[in-house]
């Protein structure tokens, strides 16, 4: 199962809106490899037994089968899909975040902060602009009908509206990885988001 279909929206909507980049100093290497089982569990160092120390770095996200159901129906393989590393989250311990494409400048940027022992999310900008803004130039860009505008605004409008709603973060049960849940329940689905820490390759 591919969580790539419709998050794919927003890479059209990124890489649409991707302006052209001047070259400076050589930027450090950027984390693209899953940790997986070598990823540190919560509380495992002071840095790390607190949330705003643990969520800091980058996660990039794969589907995972509810463990109750795989235990009914007698199944092994618990992770539907490999780590989709060409999206991800960025947390900063400073209580902001922002979700981007390796290779694009464009992100979607926002706040976080823990509610009891969660991590609820708000999505603020894109390219630093407010995006109830964005989202209102992309309205009125389609309704010049045409068919650039309208493009723009079904990949990025259909993107937000997927991602938007991704915004509550609580800790898997290995201690190792972050997962969508529920607001109003707090408890993840059927096939649960999880979110994989990536680290620089060796």
């Amino acid at each position: 199962m591919r969580i790539h279909g419709t998050i794919g929206l927003l890479t059209l909507g990124l890489a649409g809106v991707t302006a052209i980049v001047g070259c400076g100093e050589k930027a450090p290497p950027e984390p693209t490899v899953p940790m997986g089982a070598a990823a540190p569990e919560f509380g495992s160092t002071e840095a790390l037994s607190s949330i705003s120390g643990f969520i800091d770095g980058r996660w990039s996200p794969a589907y995972e089968l509810d463990t109750a159901f795989a235990e009914l129906f007698g199944l092994d393989v618990l992770q539907m899909d490999e780590v989709d590393t060409s999206q991800y989250w960025q947390f900063k311990s400073d209580g902001t975040f922002f979700y981007g494409k390796p290779g694009l400048p464009s992100t979607v940027e926002g706040t976080w902060k823990v509610v009891a022992d969660a991590v609820r999310l708000t999505y603020v900008s894109f390219n630093g602009k407010p995006l109830a803004e964005v989202r209102e130039e992309l309205q009125k860009g389609a309704e010049k009908g045409t068919q650039a505008g309208i493009a723009r605004e079904l990949a990025l409008n259909g993107a937000f509206d997927y991602l938007l709603p991704l915004d509550y973060l609580i800790l898997a049960e290995d201690n190792k990885r972050l997962m969508f849940a529920n607001a109003t329940t707090g408890a993840p689905g059927l096939f649960s988001f999880v979110l994989e820490r990536l680290a620089v390759a060796e």
